[in-house]
């Protein structure tokens, strides 16, 4: 495991400067925290896309492609793949991201590398000081720690880890996974590495949360791999009766002919529900003159989704047997507290409001 943290772009300071993360709370059966007024917004939208660190122009096209994000609705966590040093750098440099978004790997000091993964979060969804907070911030939720989770790997893949801490539970965390596997035709590795990655999402106080990514699902055996996890493929949840294998990849221009196009990127979650996901086909843009024609911004299509993360979805309540509904509705109305109470009041029993892992 490797630490990372979050990084704010301080105008003062004229760079971008550490984010100050929340520590986990150790769980406590009652506590004060219990009676704070408002809860957060239960919803989160995040776009995950490969970003292609081969073709040309790479930062050209890397904002291009973020541009076209923004303009499409801002949304909460973006997910990125492939970031290359000099596009992490065009990235750090651009005023709309200074402005919104806490990011990843801005320490100047990074491990280099051929290229990697990168995640950046809406700052007005998350509170990221907490020791000056602004009026409304105890209604969002807190960055927990942020971490590389190494991973069985030929090629150094880790998942990025985020631990998103709801105002309403300071003991328990959703995990946000941002991964590219391993490629082609190592599936051996993307097994092992995406059984260790749900894992994490399984650790004492985690609560569920996804894995978004470049899964690099090229076999018929990698098909089957998010559900022996006892994951769900959010895209099939939504579409899998209209366009179950709907490509993200290759689609236009083949990169390798040995691949016909295929859905290697994907998000599954654990403990979400998923409401609406679309694929987005990239733009392009020209090329220098003496190349000549254009180049798309990426040989990948993007994962956008809106997910919900309170309250969690109905298998998971009647999975726990939890479904004497009105008992539960009993004590959230006594309390005053609304819904997010029901999660405190279980987690203090060890329960977790999660999918159910396949036995």
């Amino acid at each position: 495991m490797i630490l990372h943290s979050f990084s704010y772009f301080s105008r003062a300071a004229r760079s971008w400067v550490p984010a100050l993360s929340r520590a986990i709370q150790v769980p406590r059966a009652q506590s004060s925290r219990h009676t704070r007024a408002g809860h957060p917004k239960s919803h989160f939208e995040l776009v995950s896309w490969n970003i292609d660190f081969a073709s040309s122009q790479p930062s050209k096209r890397c904002l291009g492609l973020v541009d076209h994000i923004l303009n499409s609705g801002t949304p909460d966590i973006i997910c990125l793949q492939e970031v290359r040093l000099d596009v992490r750098a065009s990235l750090l440099g651009n005023a709309e991201i200074r402005e919104s978004f806490l990011v990843t790997d801005a320490e100047p000091d990074l491990e280099e590398r051929r290229f990697s993964t990168m995640t950046l979060l809406l700052k007005k969804r998350f509170t990221y000081n907490t020791s000056t907070d602004k009026p409304g911030d105890r209604a969002k939720f807190s960055i927990g720690p942020v971490f590389r989770q190494s991973l069985p790997s030929a090629t150094g893949r880790d998942g990025l880890y985020v631990c998103l801490i709801p105002p309403y539970a300071l003991d328990t965390f959703f995990g946000i996974i941002n991964v590219h596997l391993e490629s082609r035709d190592a599936y051996s590795y993307r097994a092992q590495q995406l059984h260790q990655l749900t894992n994490s999402l399984h650790e004492p106080g985690c609560s569920g949360g996804l894995i978004a990514g470049d899964f690099n699902a090229t076999t018929e055996k990698d098909d089957s791999l998010i559900e022996a996890n006892g994951l769900q493929d959010a895209w099939l949840s939504l579409h899998g009766d209209k366009e179950p294998n709907a490509p993200t990849w290759s689609v236009g221009r083949r990169r390798d002919p040995r691949y016909e196009p295929s859905r290697l990127d994907k998000i599954a979650m654990l403990g979400l529900a998923a409401e609406r996901m679309e694929v987005m086909h990239p733009g392009s843009i020209g090329l220098a003159s003496g190349e000549g024609g254009e180049v798309e911004w990426s040989d990948h299509r993007l994962d956008k989704i809106s997910c919900r993360i309170w309250p969690p979805p109905a298998r998971s309540l009647s999975a726990l047997g939890l479904t004497n509904l009105s008992k539960l509705t009993l004590y959230h109305e006594k309390e005053g507290l609304g819904l997010p109470v029901l999660q405190l009041f279980y987690h203090s029993k060890a329960v977790h409001l999660g999918e159910p892992a396949h036995q």
